[in-house]
């Protein structure tokens, strides 16, 4: 099972803003880097806020990989609880290629739960490949990071 954990593009504004001109050509970046590493993503995980959605099809739209399963999901904003992420996404095993968008402190700390070696600081857009096999227990910890890029910096 290969996962892809990105964090939302470049945003302006409070609240619940959308993407910045340049928070949608990060997530263009993102998504034509995952097509060029061969992803294939069955099965999709994002937040409900705004900057996560767009950059999701955003992603999805330059990777090529037309209409993707998605579940919108709130366990996954900034807040949100490691564990329950974690379980969510080996959930999706079975799809076998799962992209998540959410925000730095929650992509990080998915990324940390299921990947010791895996970045927990998140600049806008960046972008993780982890790879592993699901064995039904939360944390795993033990997945293997198998590539980072990063499409912007720490912007909002």
């Amino acid at each position: 099972m290969k996962v892809y954990l990105i964090r939302h593009g470049a945003y302006a504004g409070w609240g619940d803003p959308g993407l910045s001109p340049a928070g949608m050509a990060q997530a263009d970046a993102a998504g034509t880097a995952l097509a060029a590493a061969g992803a294939r993503p069955a099965a999709a995980i994002v937040s409900p806020y705004r900057r996560a959605r767009e950059t999701l099809g955003r992603v999805l739209a330059a990777a090529g990989a037309g209409d993707v399963p998605t579940q919108v999901c709130e366990d996954f904003t900034p807040g949100g609880d490691a564990t329950i992420m974690a379980a969510r996404v080996l959930a999706l095993a079975p799809a076998g290629e799962v992209l998540v968008v959410g925000h730095m402190w929650s992509i990080g700390e998915l990324a940390r739960t299921l990947c010791r070696e895996a970045p927990t600081v998140f600049g806008t857009c960046t972008t993780v490949a982890l790879e592993g096999t699901p064995d039904g227990t939360v944390p795993t910890g033990d997945w293997t990071l198998a590539w980072r890029r990063d499409f912007g910096g720490m912007t909002r």
